[in-house]
This record gives C-alpha cells, sequence and structure tokens, in this order.
C-alpha cells in the first residue's frame, strides 16, 4: 500500500543545510494503522507531509497504491490526493460553513451533484456521530467535535489512506480515547490504511498494528507495536515507553520506601494477554514459600491484547531467585533484575 523508500529532505537555509528526513524506508500493508512516534523536530511530520506531495522529496521514492508519487505531474498528484486523505492538530476547518457544508467542500470541489453530496454527507455525520450538530458552526463545537468534522470531511472522496498529523495532541485524554475508538471503529468497517503521526506512546499503543520510532530524521527502531513494547532497543524508544510504565515516579517510590527495600531483589515482571490472568505470581509465591511485595504496576492495552508489567521486591536472592525466575519464564512472563544501591 504504502513503501517508502531511502526518501531525505534536504532544507536550504541561510545557515546551510538542514536534513529533516535522513534516508528513511518504511512498509505499510493495506488496512494497517501505522504509527511513527517521535519527539519534536524527529522529522515525522515531514515524512508524511512527503507521502502526500504536500512536501517535495529531495532524494528517494514514495510509492501509494502502485504510483511513485515523487514521479507525478501537478495534475496527477492533485487526482493522487483525492486517495490520500489528512487530519490535522488544529483541525483546519472552514469557520464560515456548518458542520455539513465543511463536509461537503471536497465534494464539491470534486464536482458532485448536489443530490449526491446530500446523500454522502448523511452517511459521514451517521459515522462520525454527529446526528443533530449537522447547521453548527465549527465555533460551538468542542475539540472532539471538531475533529469527528475533519474526520468526516477527510473520508468524504471515499480515501484508501488516511494520514493523521498530531491529530488528537489537542484533545483532552478522554476525547483522545473517543477519537482513537472511532478511527478503530473506521479501520476496521472501511479497510482503511491509517498513518498516525504522534509524540503520544499512548496513540500508539491504543490502535496501532506497528509503530516506527524516529530521531533526528532516521528511523531507529520498527517492529509491531507488542515487540517494541516488550523490548525497547534504543534509548530514545525506552523513554517513549518507560512514560507509559510510570517510571519517570520510581526514583520518588524507591526514595519514599528506604529502608522497606532491604534484603530482597527488586524485578520488573513484563506479561502479555491471557497471561495477565493466570495467576503465576500466586504460584510462585506457593512453590517458592517466599514473601513479594509489589511496589509498581500497570496494563496497557494493545491492538493485540493487553500488555502488563510489575514492579515487585522479592525476598529471594541467588540461586533460588534463579529457579523463581526459570518458573516465571515457563510461564512466559519475562524478568528483569532491577539493580539499586539501597536494596
Amino acid at each position: 500500500m504504502i513503501r517508502v523508500k531511502d526518501v531525505s529532505k534536504v532544507y536550504q537555509t541561510s545557515q546551510g543545510a538542514v536534513t529533516a528526513v535522513d534516508h528513511v524506508s518504511l512498509e505499510i500493508g493495506k488496512g494497517m494503522i501505522y504509527g511513527i512516534i517521535g519527539f519534536s523536530g524527529a522529522g515525522k511530520s515531514t515524512l508524511v507531509r512527503m507521502v502526500n506531495g504536500l512536501e517535495s522529496v529531495t532524494s528517494g521514492s514514495i510509492w501509494v497504491n502502485d504510483k511513485d508519487i515523487v514521479q507525478l505531474s501537478q495534475k496527477e498528484l492533485l487526482q493522487a490526493r483525492l486517495k490520500i486523505a489528512m487530519i490535522f492538530q488544529h483541525f483546519n476547518l472552514l469557520w464560515s460553513r456548518t458542520v455539513e457544508e465543511n463536509i461537503s467542500f471536497p465534494l464539491e470541489i470534486a464536482g458532485m451533484k448536489k443530490v449526491e453530496r446530500q446523500k454522502r454527507v448523511a452517511e459521514l455525520v451517521q459515522l462520525v456521530g454527529l446526528q443533530g450538530r449537522e447547521k453548527s458552526y465549527p465555533a460551538q463545537l468542542s475539540g472532539g467535535q471538531k475533529q469527528r468534522v475533519g474526520i468526516a470531511r477527510a473520508l468524504a472522496n471515499n480515501p484508501e489512506v488516511l494520514l493523521c498529523d498530531e491529530a488528537t495532541s489537542a484533545l483532552d485524554p478522554k476525547t483522545t480515547d473517543d477519537i482513537l475508538a472511532l478511527l478503530a471503529k473506521i479501520n476496521r468497517e472501511l479497510g482503511l490504511t491509517i498513518v498516525m503521526i504522534t509524540h503520544e506512546m499512548q496513540v500508539v499503543s491504543k490502535i496501532c498494528h506497528k509503530v516506527a520510532v524516529m530521531e533526528n530524521g532516521r528511523v531507529i527502531e520498527e517492529g509491531a507495536v507488542v515487540d517494541v513494547f516488550r523490548n525497547p532497543q534504543h534509548q530514545v524508544t525506552k523513554q517513549f515507553v518507560g512514560s507509559e510504565r510510570h517510571e519517570e515516579n520510581l526514583e520518588e517510590v524507591l526514595t519514599q520506601l528506604g529502608d522497606g527495600l532491604k534484603g530482597g531483589t527488586l524485578v520488573r515482571l513484563n506479561y502479555f494477554g491471557h497471561e495477565t490472568a493466570d495467576g503465576i505470581l500466586a504460584d510462585v509465591i506457593r512453590e517458592f514459600n517466599v514473601g513479594m511485595s509489589i511496589i509498581q504496576g500497570s496494563v496497557q492495552i494493545t491492538q493485540e491484547g493487553p500488555l502488563g508489567n510489575l514492579l515487585v521486591l522479592v525476598e529471594a536472592e541467588g540461586p533460588r531467585l534463579g529457579e523463581m525466575i526459570k518458573v516465571f519464564e515457563k510461564g512466559r512472563v519475562s524478568v528483569e533484575v532491577i539493580e539499586d544501591e539501597r536494596i
């Protein structure tokens, strides 16, 4: 569906050449929700804007639906964009138009007859859950409703690809969840390929099937979301995943516990899917007659199932701890021993 091959983007500035995207290659399958994550300035927004030709490519090729976007004429590119829709962080609505008029706008440009436009707009209003707000203006809508209008407008011409550039960054957590649920529904029902540009790992974990992590214009890590969460390889990826595990609070937790940590081993247990309910923690406690204290824990819901971790203080060391770890791993729970001088 989308194949990015050795793509670079270099801007010429008064201070010299600036490389925004540096030899990036990606393949995104049809019907996939693909996340591209990175901190500000990583190059992710520039990359996605090259996919629909809003940014020119310095070198490399971008294939969408068997067409090389880079090689298309301006007329061919405008035609191709009808099948590559985009939604934005700040909605980009026409403030003098109502909800239905905003949704209808791309259909007017495409030359669709009024009766057909009205039918299509009604379908899209239903799809995104804006019944009763058809005559409202953007200023009368909440942030989530505005984004729903943006999504409906993007879907007007039945695109095959939907590019989302920080589409939830301006929304509160509850509204973000609602919009992500809507995008997942659209993906399921329409088979739409969705590319999510974000700096929020929560967005990736909730709906994406695969993720690419960018830093300084390069893709530094890529894979299935579950695999990246379970075993992040790069320091930047660990920072993103760590923020979801609440590790930013770990130092404070350990400091508060103080001497209560003495005489044990601190371990992190990572588990996935049905393993969260296997009761293996209780099994190990019974089998080894060992004390365990849960220090911290979280469960992250992904497209493939729940992914959780527990930080546990185990009253065991050496060979006995090694035997316990074998039991955990036999139950498909990975174990990471946390070294800390306070323990």
